[in-house]
């Protein structure tokens, strides 16, 4: 399921990441992890509902945003 569209869908169609030390980063196989769908990559308020996922207030949500666009783009 999406993190933040609450859509269902199977795993391969998700992305998969994880909160490490205050960051955002592909899911590294140990730990707790979460899912974004494709669709909501684009969306504007993905950053600030990421940033309340790792309980992280002092990383910016545009910064954050960009991440994860660049972090999809590479694989």
């Amino acid at each position: 399921m999406c993190i933040h569209c609450r859509g269902r869908f199977l795993q391969a169609q998700l992305i998969r990441l994880q909160c490490q030390n205050n960051q955002i980063q592909p899911y590294q196989g140990y730990g707790r992890s979460f899912y974004i769908c494709h669709s909501c990559i684009n969306d504007k308020k993905l950053a600030k509902r990421l940033a309340k996922q790792c309980n992280n207030k002092t990383y910016l949500t545009i910064e954050l945003g960009e991440h994860i666009k660049e972090m999809v783009a590479n694989g």
